[in-house]
């Protein structure tokens, strides 16, 4: 799956914690993840894949600390007063003109046309 990279936002005192992840092949993977971290959202900013590809960006917690819940929220809602909201997402000025213009509104690179946003997603 082709996206943009994914951030894990802490406090700044934090001290990030990573783990081993055993892989069935051998080896070992480290994840640096909210699972190990509850004290954090993740982000991501989206961007452009490719000209005429505009990726999404995401934030999200899978955490219930009051950190978590409380830099969520800040971020959920200095995103709804920048961005319109559609149906499904919240979309920037600039996005949606590039949207106009024939440009791909998509999370995912690699996913099929059907999956992307469409004239639908703003009614």
């Amino acid at each position: 799956m082709v996206g943009c990279p994914n951030y894990l936002v802490t406090p700044a005192t934090a001290t990030v914690q990573v783990r081993e992840v055993p892989q069935r092949s051998g080896g070992t993977r480290y994840a640096v993840d909210q699972l190990i971290n509850p004290d954090s959202i993740t982000l991501s900013h989206g961007g452009f894949f490719a000209s005429g590809v505009l990726l999404s960006g995401c934030a999200g917690t899978a955490s219930d600390t009051a950190f978590a819940k409380q830099v969520y929220r800040v971020f959920a809602a200095a995103v709804a007063k920048q961005f319109t909201r559609t149906r499904f997402y919240y979309i920037g000025a600039e996005a949606k003109t590039l949207f106009e213009q024939g440009c791909r509104l998509t999370a995912c690179a690699d996913s099929p046309p059907e999956y992307d946003l469409t004239q639908e997603h703003f009614l």
